[in-house]
């Protein structure tokens, strides 16, 4: 039960959009796959496809947001 809810909230939460700061560009495609491993680990792989125009600039920044449970307890998400 509780490796189900946690794979909803990831779903839900890699799914809000972001604020850019940048115009002129859009998302043409994206993926993700969200898998809680055995050891309870959760890997989370995303493909983004971007049109970015006639931007000079090229590549998205984004920080992993943390999960906040039910109980308060806050899990904070760690990249490799």
């Amino acid at each position: 039960m509780t490796k189900r809810f946690l794979l909803i909230l990831l779903s839900l939460l890699f799914c809000v959009p972001t604020a850019s700061a940048d115009t002129g560009w859009k998302i043409t495609d994206f993926k993700s796959a969200v898998t809680i491993q055995d050891d309870g680990y959760v890997r989370v792989q995303e493909t983004i496809r971007v049109d970015f125009g006639a931007l000079e600039r090229h590549g998205i920044f984004r920080d992993p947001l943390d999960i906040s449970l039910r109980t308060g307890k806050v899990l904070p998400l760690n990249q490799k």
